[in-house]
């Protein structure tokens, strides 16, 4: 590979993404469309930190998990393998699939030579693990949990690996009617992985809803949560 085609897909997404789907998907033709283009755009904006949220919504088949989950979390390891990604998906085989496109892309001669810097120490049920800390984390290869104890077990799994000491803080909290209401928090803390030993620092920002129930006890019905960069300062 050239120095000129190297600095080209080092310093835009939009290429990178492209070897990346002649990667995953060889024999097929690559068609660039804008929207390719504006989800690059996008998440380069999150790279830099100057956009914390992103929501894609796009229909199926147009490469948004190509864009985001394979092409978008192997060039940020590039960039930086200290970098640690969550990486989710509704289904166990297509997590599982996406974890293969990634490892090809990872393990392919040219990603080697655009990021000789970026080498893969061990590979677990959880994490991909780079050589400098960094890496690709998800959840175990399992179908979405649906229900009080199909949640229990996918949470039993994931504190397996992990374990946490962090400290919340309520930043605001609404009831928007009778028997609804959010809640948004910052935590702060580290981390202790099981598979490693290592322990890490984190901060990330959280969003609950709660729902009232017929016995007058708020629940959480929705969680979600995503780090924050830059780390916000006490």
């Amino acid at each position: 590979m050239d120095r000129v085609l190297q600095a080209v897909l080092r310093n835009n997404l939009p290429s990178f993404i492209a070897k990346v789907f002649t990667t995953v998907s060889p024999g097929e033709t690559y068609l660039r469309n804008w929207h390719v283009d504006a989800i690059a755009h996008r998440l380069i904006r999150v790279h830099s930190g100057q956009t914390r949220r992103l929501l894609i919504n796009q229909p199926p088949r147009s490469l948004k998990s190509i864009c985001v989950s394979v092409a978008y979390v192997a060039w940020l390891l590039g960039q930086d393998p200290t970098r640690r990604v969550i990486v989710a998906s509704y289904s166990g085989d297509f997590a599982a699939e996406l974890h293969r496109q990634f490892r090809r892309v990872t393990d392919s001669p040219w990603y080697a030579e655009l990021y000789p810097g970026t080498r893969w120490k061990r590979e677990t049920g959880l994490e991909l693990i780079t050589t400098q800390g960094g890496g690709r984390f998800m959840a175990p290869y399992s179908d979405s949990a649906v229900g009080i104890e199909a949640v229990r077990v996918a949470y039993d799994r994931v504190f397996q690996e992990l374990a946490f000491n962090v400290r919340f803080t309520i930043d605001e909290q609404v009831q928007i009617s009778p028997s609804w209401a959010y809640v948004r928090t910052h935590s702060a803390g580290v981390t202790r992985h099981a598979s490693t030993g290592k322990t890490t620092s984190e901060r990330n920002q959280e969003l609950f809803i709660l729902r009232k129930g017929d016995d007058g006890k708020w629940r959480i019905a929705r969680y979600s949560f995503s780090p924050i960069n830059p780390p916000l300062k006490d």
